[in-house]
């Protein structure tokens, strides 16, 4: 039965090829919608990059902050220490 399922997917594939239209998902795009697509694609990945930026540096005032709270608390511990 695999062999039969197998071929009939063979045989679609191979009456689009014979076919000879390859589509729109297989056409080339006309140089003013690829540029278009090309300049959008470029754009958000730009806003990704810069919000990549702000995540990173939030979480490097995160850690700063934290390494603060640690250093105070060790400084709190060490005066108990002493008295």
């Amino acid at each position: 039965m695999e062999t039969e399922t197998q071929d009939e997917e063979t045989l679609t594939t191979s009456e689009i090829v014979e076919d000879g239209d390859p589509g729109p998902s297989m056409g080339r795009p006309s140089s003013s919608l690829g540029d278009k697509q090309g300049e959008d694609i470029k754009k958000v990945y730009k806003t990704y990059l810069l919000q990549e930026i702000r995540a990173r540096q939030q979480e490097m005032e995160y850690r700063k902050l934290k390494m603060r709270k640690l250093e105070l608390e060790i400084r709190k511990l060490e005066k108990d220490e002493k008295q």
